[in-house]
């Protein structure tokens, strides 16, 4: 199934966006053609907007000329150029300008992960799993909530105060941030997860693999005329509201690439600098390799893990205990690595010991500086 026909699966409207863009310019057309006996303008069109990580029914909006509790439908109204901001009775999650008629915990995160995973754990924690395919979260539930917690904590502080306090909400499970983000890009990148794509610049010579993890992460491989990789390597952080438009940020420049995917095997792409290139692109699932548990099954892979604050990384074990690491912020470098008896992965890099557990299911842990994290991984 294409990524297009996997669009509607689960309510996601990817039309929002050219509906917004023809209402906006419809407005604009009724205000600026007024006839000379009046010089008042015509109202501005209310518009429906969409909250989702899944679509999320119960959320408080307050937007510049509306304001309300999202819908069965994770919809809220707005007019053009409104800033809405969104929370959980005494809990603000954030604000965001309205462009977009789909609004996600990213929007609202100013383009901070951590921020990213907080509201999004916070979300599917709070969930009451009535509404199937949807995220509930009743009046209740928020009457609940303690205004100290806040989703621009740490990572860890934020797992914590929700934690601590899930027989005050009536929660039996606080849903991690590294999941719950695996979780919503799993819904939002409806075919992409997952899966690596192979392109090349239409009429040119470019050509690229990217590979799509779904905890949000990208990591871009440049490939010669053979279509072999030439050891350029760019990677960050991604994500798609709509299965359709795709924002690469790069960990090194911080600038945004934006890929419009405009059938199942082509796209065009709008570079940093405002260029336009159309590319074909080929689709295919990541091999996840299965590890037995011992230091065997690790030569020759490489494990690509993240988790929230710390900086996502790929690692390379070589047969002989040593491993060359890239962290996608850009810093690389080596050292060894062993098996223990429980098969957890003890890594010693530059000074420090890093201990990663890995679990059958593509969950594990990251045990640095005396703190371990949850964490999501690939292992090819």
């Amino acid at each position: 199934m294409s990524l297009f026909e996997n669009l509607n699966k689960k309510g996601i409207n990817v039309n929002k966006a050219l509906t917004l863009a023809a209402s906006v310019a419809v407005a604009l057309v009724v205000t600026g053609c007024g006839g000379g006996s009046s010089s008042s303008a015509a109202p501005a069109t209310t518009l429906t907007g969409t909250f989702v990580d899944s679509p999320v029914v119960g959320l408080d909006y307050n937007c510049t000329s509306t304001n309300g509790i999202t819908d069965e439908n994770g919809s809220f109204s707005y007019k053009a150029n409104d800033t809405c901001q969104f929370g959980l009775g005494s809990i603000t999650l954030g604000s965001v300008k309205m462009v977009d008629a789909n609004v996600t915990p990213s929007d609202l995160a100013d383009g901070n992960s951590t921020v990213i995973g907080n509201i999004a754990s916070l979300l599917q924690s709070l969930d009451d799993h009535n509404m199937t395919g949807k995220i509930h979260i009743t009046s209740a539930m928020k009457n609940r909530l303690s205004s100290g917690m806040n989703v621009r904590s740490d990572a860890t502080t934020f797992y914590d105060m929700l934690d601590g306090n899930k027989s005050v909400l009536g929660i039996s499970t606080v849903i991690d941030t590294a999941k719950a983000v695996v979780n919503m890009n799993n819904y939002l990148a409806l075919g992409l997860s997952n899966t690596v794509i192979t392109g090349k610049v239409l009429n040119g010579t470019d050509a690229s693999r990217i590979t799509f993890y779904d905890n949000g992460v990208y990591y871009a491989e440049y490939l010669d005329t053979n279509g072999t990789p030439n050891g350029v390597t760019g990677a960050g952080t991604w994500v798609s509201k709509d299965g359709k438009t795709v924002y690469f940020t790069n960990n090194i420049s911080h600038k945004t690439t934006i890929a419009q995917l405009t059938s199942s095997t082509s796209a065009t792409i709008t570079a940093p600098d405002n260029t336009v290139y159309t590319v074909t692109f080929t689709q295919a699932p990541i091999v996840q390799a299965t590890w037995n548990g011992t230091a065997s099954g690790l030569y020759s892979k490489t494990l690509s893990i993240a988790s929230p604050g710390i900086d996502p990384a790929r690692i390379h074990f070589n047969s002989n205990g040593t491993l060359v690491v890239a962290f996608l912020s850009g810093v690389a470098g080596s050292g060894t690595w062993s098996v223990g008896l429980d098969h957890s992965i003890t890594i010693n890099i530059a000074g420090k010991t890093i201990v990663i557990t890995l679990n059958t299911d593509g969950t594990g842990t990251i045990t640095t500086n005396g703190q371990t994290y949850p964490a999501v991984y690939i292992l090819q």
